[in-house]
């Protein structure tokens, strides 16, 4: 569980490999912050995903990576993003404890 100020932009990067092939396009990948309760981690009310001004998911050739700069919620709380994958349904995972 990571502590991050509200509101503040979380740079995720992240690789993707899909039947041990790297995935590079962003096709096929979905976003999802779920607000969960800090001493578990289970998932309890979906939150709107927001983006720190126009860098929206994508790949970057240069790094290899996929780079997602996720806008933290301003209300203090705990929170799991992950990246999922539509053709295996296999998810990246961070856990975040957002504080004022």
């Amino acid at each position: 569980l990571l502590n991050q100020q509200g509101g503040a932009t979380v740079p995720l990067k992240f690789e993707v490999f899909v039947n041990g092939i790297e995935k590079t396009t962003t096709s096929g990948l979905t976003m999802t912050v779920k607000s969960i309760q800090c001493e578990s981690s289970a998932p309890e009310d979906p939150v709107d995903v927001e983006t720190a001004g126009s860098t929206g998911l994508r790949y970057d050739f240069a790094t290899g990576v996929f780079i997602q700069n996720w806008k933290a919620p301003k209300a203090p709380g705990c929170y799991m993003v992950q990246i999922i994958t539509d053709q295996d349904q296999l998810a990246l995972t961070a856990r975040f404890k957002v504080v004022k």
